[in-house]
């Protein structure tokens, strides 16, 4: 069977996202370094995202654990991608792994995010701070954005792990049998009803 074009474009895609989610985190552990020095912002007032990895620690955890998964699943898609140009059936398999993963790590981030800035949003609107209001609304606008667009691509991949006939013809995935039983004729019994 002649290599199916989209396993050569999602063997490149997931290699191209695994080498980008390595540099985020990168920069992902960068920040939260940089969040862990309270004098990061200067004598002026801690911004948002700030003040709450400092007062929150489930918050501090839950990034220290997002990077770190963060770096696991890159390693994780970097193989898939790796699998899936070498025609591996375990490309695929790690494809339709790291795309469910994908998708419930980033509701998950999209919830935890809504659920620290709304009441921070509610604080500062009745406190009638507007940079803190600015804050709390550009949070929750950049995780529901953020969520939106990093849902986009595992979605895609998924799919088509999932549900493309090609695809799944290459690695040997859609081999359906037929429902009916061939039986075959004896020559020492002649039919009967002829």
């Amino acid at each position: 069977m002649q290599r199916p074009t989209s396993v050569t474009v999602f063997g490149i895609l997931n290699l191209i996202f695994s080498v980008l989610g390595l540099c985020g985190v990168g920069f992902g552990i960068l920040g939260l370094v940089v969040l862990q020095n309270p004098d990061v912002g200067g004598a002026g007032p801690t911004p948002l995202p700030i003040q709450l990895m400092q007062d929150n620690p489930a918050y501090r955890v839950f990034s220290f654990v997002s990077v770190g998964l963060g770096g696991f699943s890159s390693i994780l898609l970097a193989a898939a991608g790796i699998g899936l140009l070498k025609l591996r059936p375990w490309g695929r398999t790690l494809s339709i792994i790291y795309g469910g993963y994908s998708i419930l790590m980033v509701l998950a981030t999209v919830a935890v995010n809504f659920a620290l800035y709304a009441p921070e949003l509610e604080k500062a609107q009745q406190q009638a701070i507007p940079q803190a209001t600015g804050e709390a609304i550009g949070g929750m606008v950049g995780a529901g954005v953020g969520g939106c667009v990093g849902l986009i691509y595992p979605l895609t991949l998924l799919g088509f792990m999932l549900f493309n006939q090609n695809l799944r013809r290459a690695f040997g995935a859609d081999t359906r049998q037929s429902d009916v039983m061939h039986i075959p004729e004896d020559p020492s019994h002649p039919d009967q009803l002829s």
